[in-house]
């Protein structure tokens, strides 16, 4: 039985910070990673409020996941693209 996972709204083009959302307001318990192509973790931590702002200056340019648990079998994965902040329209 899969658990309940909130709605989620993520910038998919990030420059500097990815932002996350958590509009129904349940974020207890909701933990969040992200991740290389190659599946390797590159930072973890835990939601504090409605919305996070990761800071993310130190990642090359590319793809790059998103996971989302809120509990060992709940987990929602999101795909984003780092980009260079020189090149922001």
């Amino acid at each position: 039985m899969q658990a309940f996972f909130p709605p989620v709204r993520i910038t998919r083009e990030v420059y500097d910070y990815l932002f996350i959302d958590v509009p129904s307001g349940n974020t207890r318990g909701l933990e969040y990673s992200i991740h290389s192509p190659e599946g390797e973790m590159l930072r973890k931590g835990c939601f504090r409020g409605l919305s996070t702002q990761l800071r993310l200056t130190h990642l090359p340019e590319g793809q790059y996941f998103l996971k989302l648990e809120s509990g060992p079998e709940a987990y929602e994965e999101y795909q984003f693209v780092k980009r260079n902040p020189e090149q922001k329209r």
